[in-house]
């Protein structure tokens, strides 16, 4: 949730505080000589610490934690937040979708939250009609939101073109990837809090460079209130496990799992399945497959996943 501070009326003498507020006029009544002396050290401290922040962050010394988004709706954005949340952390595609359709129902011009209910829709038709009004509105965003949505409107793009014209299918999907590691690579270093972008840019350098070069720069991205995430972590998992590091991808998908204890969740299964498949452990990803897909049919990376293994027995 973000919250806007609103600043009362300042002037050259009274910078951050009311209007008629004055520290050096505080009521006599109930301080004590040193009580009041302690509180004009205290609000003058505050006044000149508030002008470094403000400072600070005009000339780019302090980096804002969450992008701006083009819509007044608490209710849109919470259902936005909600699923990325649930197609990310938790893996479960069926309830994100849910989600992103409740965010543009409270509104239909945020056009953000529009792609991302075009990149999980199963119909062809609806993110045809998706795209066209993106293609149609997306000159209304500027700034920051419109490298992000320029990024998913190519995503969209792309997914139209697979199922409609797949032998332009590998140009589409350079162009978006290139655009990705571009546009992305600004935003989550400008918006370090901003885990989903991040861990969409993360995915972007796995395809393009790798799995060392995607690790690295989890790595070096990852905060460390961020180090428990689960799409992170679990990510993180899957990579070491192409990189060979079995041992280790096991340990990691463990502990997202205990993250999850006492809940069904996709997630861990399909990255226990992921990793057992590169493993060469065939049955045993087959079952968390089959378990991630009985707690939501609809997960993408599932799906995948067990066409994979059925084309390797």
């Amino acid at each position: 949730m973000k919250f806007h501070l609103k600043l009362g009326y300042m002037s050259k003498d009274n910078l951050f505080f009311p209007r008629g507020f004055n520290p050096l006029h505080l009521p006599n009544k109930g301080l004590k000589p040193l009580g009041r002396i302690a509180s004009i050290i205290y609000l003058w401290l505050l006044k000149h610490t508030l002008f470094v922040i403000l400072f600070l962050a005009a000339f780019g010394k302090i980096t804002a934690q969450n992008l701006p988004l083009s819509t007044a709706s608490d209710s849109a954005l919470y259902y936005y937040d909600k699923g990325w949340e649930m197609v990310m952390d938790e893996g479960n595609y069926s309830a994100a979708e849910e989600a992103y359709r409740k965010a543009v129902l409270f509104d239909s011009d945020f056009l953000v939250a529009q792609s991302l209910l075009g990149r999980i829709s199963g119909e062809l038709r609806e993110r045809e009609e998706i795209a066209k009004m993106l293609e149609a509105k997306k000159a209304n965003l500027t700034g920051d939101e419109r490298l992000l949505l320029d990024v998913y409107f190519e995503l969209l793009k792309l997914m139209n073109v697979r199922e409609k014209e797949p032998e332009k299918a590998p140009a589409q999907l350079e162009k978006a990837l290139a655009l990705g590691e571009k546009n992305l690579n600004i935003l989550v270093h400008r918006y370090p809090g901003e885990i989903y972008y991040k861990s969409e840019f993360i995915e972007t350098i796995h395809y393009r460079q790798g799995p060392a070069a995607a690790l690295d720069s989890l790595r070096s991205l990852r905060r460390d209130e961020q180090k428990l995430n689960p799409f992170l972590l679990g990510y993180e998992a899957e990579l070491e496990g192409e990189l060979g590091h079995y041992e280790l991808a096991l340990k990691k998908a463990e502990v997202l799992a205990s993250l999850f204890e006492g809940r069904e969740i996709p997630k861990p299964n399909v990255v226990f399945a992921d990793i057992y498949f590169k493993m060469g452990e065939l049955e045993k990803a087959r079952q968390e497959v089959d378990k991630a897909l009985s707690l939501d049919p609809e997960n993408v990376d599932a799906i995948r996943l067990k066409k994979r293994i059925s084309e390797k027995k």
